[in-house]
């Protein structure tokens, strides 16, 4: 059994923080079954892994982190919006998809700032 699956069953660390964040690897629906992509993704939580800890640790943002798409037959990644869909199944809160260079500001209301392209 994998840590994440153990983490699902306790009160997460973060519980009621201003912000949390989960690396995920979003598999497309057509190779989801396949051995050596289950292996892979057995290290790794999928996006409705992430939001029931979003839901239990109840943070004020949620970050996915290192998204690792694997993608279909087609090699076509899935889209950051079926990633998103699939959280907000599980997850009803904020949730934001991380960037390199990207800035949190915690204060009364929580601020995501971007970098902005050159």
């Amino acid at each position: 059994m994998s840590n994440r699956r153990c983490l699902l069953g306790r009160r997460p660390a973060a519980h009621e923080a201003d912000g949390t964040q989960h690396e995920v690897v979003a598999l497309a629906p057509d190779v989801r079954n396949e051995p050596g992509v289950q292996f892979g993704a057995s290290h790794h939580s999928s996006p409705s892994d992430a939001a029931r800890v979003f839901a239990r640790a109840k943070p004020r943002l949620a970050v996915l982190t290192r998204v690792a798409p694997a993608p279909d037959r087609q090699r076509r990644p899935p889209s950051l919006e079926a990633v998103l869909k699939d959280v907000s199944d599980v997850f009803t809160g904020r949730v934001e998809v991380g960037e390199d260079l990207m800035r949190i500001v915690v204060g009364e209301a929580i601020e995501v700032q971007r970098r902005q392209p050159r």
